[in-house]
């Protein structure tokens, strides 16, 4: 775990108040692990309000365009309070403290991939943020990942593409109708289990109660 002040790469519009923020700090990417996290301070005065960090899970690890070692931490970010809202308007440029990772994340084996047939990746919203790395981590020990994401609507369903492009089974649900199946993800996933009982299915899942 490293406490840096970083410097932010980048920050993309999702949509219905959702980013992707990219920060620069190749010495935290190379430690992460699936389902880690990071503090982050949303603003650059670190005597600014909110003084407190906020808990960040990572989305993903930056890489270099041409050497693909890593160089920076995608963060996937939900403007929903006071902290939120004043990190989003960062710009290029500007530094943040970041310290992490943290958490004990996923534990991926090596003996899951003559163990495990399948693994179910069950989100709901933003839930997705820490399912996106442990996808790939599952594909190099040849265990299938299948993603079940469901939300509100279809704006809620963000970064899929990311998954689309492992081409990975994807479920999806929304509640209005709007993008896959209406209803909630919980129902196709309940489902594919049933069909699947007799196999070695792994569940991973990250979301509301509900």
């Amino acid at each position: 775990m490293l406490d840096k002040k970083v410097k932010v790469k980048g920050i993309r519009d999702l949509g219905a108040r959702n980013y992707l923020l990219t920060l620069s700090t190749p010495e935290q990417a190379r430690l992460v692990r699936p389902g880690q996290f990071i503090m982050l301070k949303c603003v650059e005065d670190a005597d600014d309000n909110p003084l407190l960090r906020r808990p960040f899970t990572i989305f993903n690890i930056h890489r270099q365009a041409r050497s693909g070692k890593p160089a920076g931490l995608e963060l996937l970010v939900k403007d929903v309070g006071a902290g939120t809202h004043r990190l989003v308007q960062v710009r290029p440029g500007q530094m943040l403290n970041c310290l992490g990772p943290q958490g004990r994340g996923f534990q991926i084996s090596a003996d899951m991939r003559n163990r495990t047939e399948f693994a179910c990746l069950i989100a709901g919203g933003v839930g997705i943020a820490p399912l996106y790395l442990l996808a790939q981590s599952l594909m190099a020990q040849n265990v299938k990942p299948v993603l079940f994401y469901g939300g509100a609507n279809v704006e809620d369903l963000v970064l899929r593409e990311c998954f689309e492009r492992l081409q990975m089974n994807v479920f999806y649900t929304t509640e209005d109708g709007s993008f896959g199946e209406r209803g909630l993800i919980t129902q196709p996933a309940a489902e594919f289990l049933k069909i699947h009982a007799r196999k070695n299915v792994r569940i991973y899942a990250c979301g509301p109660w509900a």
